[in-house]
């Protein structure tokens, strides 16, 4: 589930984006509306998690919707990128480290919305992000991909193709834990 090729050129990663949005949408429609705001015991609910997605996917199309010139105070890479699976370890190891979702995840605040019309506006939002995200994509050539980085949180400046690999994974990563936790094995 939520299983992923790894896509190596511009048009490969905006298309994956686009079919990953749609599965995770497919997926998430399939929950009630209890079981979509509910918490999945200690952890955050499906909402929970698609409202921080909501939060990174944005974060992410914004820093790639800078102008160049300001993506030079994060360097740049003289190396190119690294690969997909060297982006995951590195993740992972700032998670197993403490690392946490911060500023990133999602609010308490509820707004003055019926279940339904919150539901909807979250998952117009997921639509919303991913869009701009393949948008922002659309600004950056194959070889500024691999020159220019943004900053990461958690793991440190990440060229800007290692960021939409990293945005990959972490959509996933999420949508596994929801299913999981389901007691989904799809």
């Amino acid at each position: 589930m939520f299983e992923l090729e790894v896509p190596g050129t511009r048009e490969e990663i905006r298309q994956a984006l686009a079919a990953q949005e749609q599965e995770i949408r497919s997926f998430l429609d399939g929950f009630g509306l209890e079981t979509f705001f509910a918490p999945q015991g200690a952890h955050w609910s499906p909402a929970g998690h698609v409202r921080h997605l909501n939060k990174t996917v944005g974060a992410v199309a914004n820093g790639m919707g800078q102008p160049r010139v300001a993506l030079l105070a994060f360097g740049r890479s003289t190396n190119g990128s690294r690969p997909y699976d060297e982006i995951v370890e590195l993740y992972h190891s700032a998670l197993e480290a403490g690392g946490q979702a911060g500023s990133y995840g999602p609010s308490d605040r509820v707004p003055d919305l019926s279940r339904e019309e919150w539901r909807t506006q979250i998952m117009e939002r997921w639509a919303e992000v991913g869009k701009r995200l393949r948008k922002a994509l659309l600004g950056w050539s194959e070889s500024q991909l691999d020159v220019y980085r943004l900053p990461h949180p958690l793991i440190g400046k990440l060229t800007i193709r290692e960021l939409a690999h990293w945005d990959l994974y972490h959509n996933a990563h999420h949508a596994r834990r929801i299913a999981e936790r389901a007691g989904d094995d799809r």
